[in-house]
């Protein structure tokens, strides 16, 4: 469900997109396997990862558009040519002298992460266990900073560890329906107090 059809460059996806899916995974790992705490240094590794996925959210539903390059020619490259160029990490100018949109938009989502890593350094993530009820995860949380990472744990910017009544996650559960932009996902819908 987490896709988006060549919405971004191969470069982005198979590399710092990657990268930053890869570091996060350890903390990840770690929370659901038990009682513990973000470290400080893993912080900032939640809040790339939150703004990665915030980023590609935003490409995914509106796709950056194929851009005139002044005074660049462009060349008359073949699908297989364009594929591989692409495969190599590079980027290229069609012969209509634009380049294509996905181009732009792994380099825009790679600008915009730094941007709100810079605008967020120094923020704590929480974690909120579930005491009753289970968490939704949707599409995008939006402008709410939220990561939930299994149905009874969802990490929260600025937030202390702490357990969640059924009422709170409902709380966490709404902003994620309101958040959503196409689906949301949940182990059992049923379990998810809204």
């Amino acid at each position: 469900m987490f896709y988006a059809n060549r919405a971004w460059d191969e470069r982005s996806e198979k590399g710092y997109m990657k990268d930053i899916e890869d570091e996060y995974q350890a903390p990840a790992d770690r929370i659901t396997a038990g009682p513990d705490s973000l470290t400080t240094a893993e912080c900032p590794v939640v809040t790339k990862f939150v703004a990665l996925w915030s980023l590609r959210e935003a490409t995914r539903t509106s796709p950056t558009a194929d851009a005139p390059m002044a005074g660049v020619a462009g060349e008359p490259l073949a699908a297989d040519q364009r594929e591989r160029t692409e495969k190599f990490g590079a980027s290229y100018v069609r012969s209509d002298g634009k380049m294509p949109g996905r181009m732009l938009a792994g380099m825009l989502i790679q600008r915009g992460i730094d941007r709100m890593c810079a605008d967020f350094q120094g923020m704590t993530w929480g974690i909120a266990r579930a005491t009753e009820g289970e968490f939704i995860c949707p599409d995008t949380f939006g402008e709410f900073a939220a990561v939930p990472l299994s149905p009874m744990l969802c990490l929260l910017r600025g937030r202390n560890n702490s357990e969640l009544s059924k009422g709170d996650v409902a709380a966490v559960n709404q902003l994620a329906y309101r958040s959503a932009k196409s689906y949301c996902l949940a182990r059992d819908f049923a379990a998810c107090p809204r």
